[in-house]
C-alpha cells in the first residue's frame, strides 16, 4: 500500500475499534477529567498527491447515575488532511457547527497487527476538551456498523508500556511556557491517557494531561496557573531514570520542551 499515492484512500471509511473506544473530557484548565467513549467514523471521499479529503462524525458517551452509557451528542466536521512521505499524518477539522472551534490532529500511517491504520492523536471541543488517541481502522465493505454502547468497553489495554511515566518526579522546561523550568508527577495512566500536577519555579500550579501511543508518540496538554491549556506533540523514549519526554509546537519545528524524571 503506497502511503504517499493515496488514491486507494477515496471511498474508504474508517472508525474507531473497541480497544481504542476510551477517551476522556477535561475542562480547560485540566482540573477534571472524566471517562468516555468515543466513537469516530470518517468517510474519505477524494484523495491525490498526499492529501484527502472527507466527513468526520464523533458521538460520545457518558455513564449516567443509574450505570449505563447515555449519549452526549454527535458532531459532524469537514477534513482536509494530508499524509506524507513518511507516513505523518495531519488532518484539519472544519465543525459544521460554527460556534465551534477548527481542531488539528496529528498521527502516522502504520501497520499495526497486519492492518494498515491511521494513529491519531488530538484534543477537541471548544468549552470541554475531548482528549483521544486511537488506531483508527479501515471499515470494510459489509462490515457491521459499529454498535450503541451499553457500557464503557475495557478490553485488553492497547497502550500500557508506558506505565512507568506514573510515579516518579518529573524535571521539565518548555522554552515559551515555563523556560525557568517545572516539576511534576503524573498521578494516573490507563490505556495510554496520563494526567499530573506540580509546579512551575515561580511557585504557579502545573496541570499535565496527555495521551502517549504504544509507539511512544506524545500528545500533552499543558495548563499553568489555571490558565487553558496549551498543546505540546512529541515523544518518550527509554523507560525508569533514563526516560526521557521531548516535545515541540504541535505542528512541528525545533524541539522547545523536554522532561526527565528525578
Amino acid at each position: 500500500m503506497n502511503a504517499t499515492g493515496l488514491s486507494w484512500l477515496a471511498g474508504t471509511r474508517w472508525y474507531v475499534p473497541p480497544q481504542n473506544l476510551l477517551a476522556y473530557l477535561c475542562d480547560r484548565a485540566l482540573e477534571d477529567m472524566q471517562p468516555v467513549a468515543d466513537q469516530t467514523i470518517w468517510s474519505i471521499i477524494s484523495a491525490s498527491n498526499g492529501q484527502f479529503q472527507g466527513t468526520s462524525t464523533t458521538k460520545l458517551w457518558t455513564r449516567n447515575p443509574a450505570g449505563w452509557m447515555a449519549a452526549l451528542g454527535t458532531t459532524t466536521n469537514a477534513m482536509s488532511g494530508t499524509i506524507a512521505e513518511n507516513g505523518d499524518i495531519t488532518i484539519v477539522f472544519t465543525p459544521d457547527d460554527p460556534d465551534q472551534a477548527t481542531t488539528t490532529g496529528y498521527g502516522h500511517l502504520r501497520q499495526v497487527e497486519g492492518e494498515w491504520r491511521m494513529e491519531m492523536q488530538m484534543a477537541t471541543g471548544t468549552g470541554a476538551l475531548a482528549l483521544h488517541w486511537a488506531y483508527m481502522t479501515g471499515w470494510m465493505e459489509g462490515d457491521p456498523a459499529p454498535p450503541e454502547l451499553t457500557h464503557l468497553p475495557d478490553p485488553q489495554l492497547r497502550s500500557d508500556e508506558w506505565r512507568w511515566i506514573a510515579g516518579p518526579q518529573w524535571r521539565a522546561v518548555d522554552e515559551e511556557l515555563f523556560p525557568r523550568g517545572a516539576a511534576f508527577t503524573i498521578g494516573s495512566y490507563r490505556n495510554g491517557y496520563f494526567r499530573g500536577e506540580g509546579t512551575v519555579a515561580a511557585g504557579d500550579s502545573l496541570r499535565v494531561a496527555g495521551s502517549v501511543t504504544p509507539e511512544g508518540m506524545l500528545y500533552i496538554l499543558f495548563s499553568v496557573a489555571g490558565e487553558p491549556a496549551v498543546a505540546r506533540r512529541g515523544a518518550v523514549q527509554g523507560s525508569g531514570q533514563t526516560g526521557r519526554m521531548e516535545w515541540t509546537a504541535p505542528e512541528g519545528g525545533p524541539v522547545i520542551g523536554s522532561a526527565t524524571p528525578r
